[in-house]
């Protein structure tokens, strides 16, 4: 049987909680403030701690922080009445499971609570994640061991277990979709479905239907009742990916969705639960979208609770792009009954000094099409994209920088090729750059040179 902790300084708001909540197979137990909370649990372990947010002493958020360092395994529930959102949100990104607004739908609330009961995920599961992170190659069918990529599958470990909205960021190409698999692959709803939506792709009339589904004769063509997205995800995992590019419209009905957690297919009155965690992702620069007025400020913070920010190819250093062009070969001669085992010195030197504007996918791209066309056991130059080879330098000394580089692409091919034609000597390359030479070790540290 689990253990439920009710932590509320309002006497009436505890005795209603804990009457709605003795449905559930549990054992409940109260306190009237975050100092007793810590009593209660230091004398004997829970399961899960539903919490109110605005306590005299100690408040809710102060409680979880003591909640996550001393009792990790333990899920929290935050509770938080209108205005006070901001710190609900801030506790999600700090560990919370998930929170509820006030005034409470004790419905709701004895839902949620058997959703986390349910998710939560064993120390042991917990552990086995971290270890995985060790891995030379990659996680979780996420290709790459450079430390931005580490940050991002920690990030991953720590939202697994949270039904927080998470919104990941990155340009076109980085690998959005693999990283939301990834937190789906790691949390309890691994079992259960995972439903990615490519907003960009649908137009408004159709995105509603795909999303809510509709009723027989809710517009022309609607012969037969279809179920959406929402529903075919069920209580697993639905990814809208490319969320900048909704219509306001549709925006608001979707925040109408996360605020009261229950939608209605197009032409029906009848309201479903939502029980899908919602994982949402974007190239786009939504801040700037909202002071355009072209996205909802409101809509932005309930899908941005939990950020992940993909690194682009370019930063992410040599080491993660030999690891990926290998993955690659191995995966297109598997595909196309090919025996490639690599790159020849032309080859790779194009590749590894190229600035992958396109990312991952450019790169797959690329890989596959030469893997295809070879009709040797390695890739040639001339298997490679103009623009790939055009974007190669002249000679050892010269450096070409195509239109659309960033600085720190400039300066990563400008210390790499310094570097190259000292033959890797730090002194002379400092000197010729004209920097200090720890500036030089740090900057080649930095882009894993």
């Amino acid at each position: 049987m689990s253990k439920i902790l009710i932590v509320e300084d309002d006497r009436n708001s505890r005795v209603a909680l804990q009457k709605a909540l003795e449905s559930l197979p549990t054992e409940i137990e109260l306190a009237e403030s975050a100092e007793q909370a810590l009593e209660h649990l230091s004398a004997s372990p829970f399961d899960l701690v539903l919490s109110d947010i605005v306590m005299p002493g100690m408040d809710g958020i102060e409680l979880l922080e003591n909640i996550r360092s001393r009792y990790p395994s333990i899920l929290v529930i935050m509770m938080t009445a209108f205005g006070t959102v901001g710190k609900a949100v801030r506790a999600m990104k700090e560990g919370a499971y998930d929170f509820i607004e006030k005034p409470l739908d004790l419905h709701r609330v004895r839902q949620t609570v058997s959703d986390a009961l349910g998710d939560t995920l064993s120390l042991q599961r917990q552990d086995q994640l971290t270890q995985q992170l060790s891995s030379p190659q990659g996680f979780h069918g996420l290709i790459g061991a450079s430390s931005a990529m580490r940050k991002v599958y920690e990030s991953i470990i720590q939202v697994a277990n949270s039904r927080a909205t998470v919104l990941i960021r990155g340009e076109s190409g980085t690998g959005k979709e693999g990283v939301a698999q990834a937190i789906h692959e790691c949390s309890p709803r691994q079992n259960r479905p995972f439903v990615p939506v490519h907003c960009a792709s649908l137009s408004e009339s159709l995105l509603e239907s795909e999303l809510f589904g509709h009723v027989q004769g809710a517009f022309t063509n609607a012969m037969n009742d279809r179920i959406g997205r929402f529903e075919s995800a069920g209580n697993g995992t639905l990814f809208l990916d490319e969320i900048g590019d909704l219509p306001l419209p549709m925006q608001m009905k979707l925040l109408r969705v996360l605020q009261e957690r229950v939608f209605e297919r197009v032409g029906s009155n009848k309201q479903q639960p939502l029980e899908a965690r919602l994982i949402c992702a974007t190239h786009r620069n939504l801040e700037d979208l909202v002071q355009k007025g072209a996205f909802r400020e409101d809509f932005f913070y309930r899908v941005s609770v939990i950020e992940i920010e993909i690194p682009p190819l370019r930063d992410r250093g040599s080491s993660d792009l030999r690891l990926l062009i290998d993955h690659f070969i191995q995966k297109f001669n598997s595909q196309n009954e090919r025996d490639v085992r690599g790159l020849d010195s032309v080859a790779e030197t194009l590749l590894f000094d190229y600035s992958w504007p396109g990312n991952v996918r450019e790169l797959q791209n690329v890989i596959e099409n030469a893997v295809v066309m070879s009709r040797t056991d390695s890739i040639s130059e001339e298997l490679l994209p103009l623009k790939i080879r055009q974007d190669a330098p002249e000679s050892k000394d010269v450096i070409r920088v195509p239109v659309g580089s960033t600085l720190k692409d400039i300066e990563r091919k400008m210390i790499r090729q310094t570097l190259q034609s000292v033959d890797g000597n730090k002194t002379q390359a400092a000197k010729i750059l004209g920097i200090g030479l720890r500036t030089l070790h740090r900057k080649a540290q930095e882009y894993e040179l």
